[in-house]
C-alpha cells in the first residue's frame, strides 16, 4: 500500500510540475535603433554664362551686349555658407587673349529673391551679403561674372570661370 501511495504521489507531484502555470507574466523588451545623417551639400548642373561683347571699351560681362548669367542650383540637408573664387582662365582662352585686370576683376553670386549677393574679393565696389546664413534645403543662384581690363581685350575667345563652394554650418 505503501508503494501504491508513493506512486500515486510521484504522479500527482509530475502533473503539478509539468502543468501551464496560470499567473505566468509576459516578458518586454526594448530594441532601439540609431543612426546618423551626415550634413552635405551638392550643386546640379551648372548653366554656362555668356560673357558678351566688351560694353565699354575695357570691360566684358555684366552689362554687355549679349551677356546671359549662369545658374547652379545648391541643396544642403543643413544651413551652409558660400564662397565665390575669382575668375580664372579656361583651359580653352583663345590664342593672343588679353589677360584682364587684377582690380575689377570678379565674380558674384545671387541669392534668390534678392537675398543677398555673394561676391568674390577682388571686387572692389561691392559687398557681400547673407552668404554665411544659407537654409537647408534647395536654392537656385544666379551666377555672374566681370572681366576688366587695362585696355580694349583683343580679338579672341575668352572662357572664363568662377568655383562656388558650399560648406555646411
Amino acid at each position: 500500500m505503501f508503494r501504491k501511495i508513493s506512486l500515486t504521489a510521484l504522479a500527482l507531484a509530475s502533473a503539478v510540475a509539468l502543468a501551464p502555470n496560470a499567473n505566468a507574466s509576459t516578458a518586454t523588451a526594448t530594441v532601439s535603433f540609431s543612426g546618423t545623417v551626415a550634413s552635405s551639400c551638392s550643386f546640379a548642373t551648372p548653366t554656362a554664362g555668356t560673357l558678351g561683347s566688351p560694353s565699354s571699351s575695357n570691360t566684358m560681362g555684366i552689362g554687355s551686349t549679349g551677356y546671359a548669367a549662369g545658374s547652379i542650383s545648391l541643396t544642403c540637408n543643413t544651413s551652409s555658407s558660400l564662397s565665390v573664387s575669382n575668375p580664372t582662365a579656361g583651359t580653352s582662352n583663345g590664342a593672343g587673349a588679353s589677360t584682364p585686370a587684377t582690380t575689377g576683376t570678379y565674380a558674384s553670386v545671387t541669392l534668390p529673391s534678392s537675398a543677398g549677393v555673394c561676391y568674390s574679393s577682388q571686387a572692389t565696389s561691392a559687398s557681400s551679403s547673407n552668404c554665411s546664413s544659407l537654409a537647408s534645403g534647395t536654392t537656385a543662384l544666379g551666377v555672374d561674372m566681370v572681366l576688366s581690363f587695362a585696355s580694349a581685350p583683343t580679338a579672341a575667345a575668352y572662357v572664363y570661370q568662377t568655383t562656388i563652394t558650399a560648406t555646411y554650418n
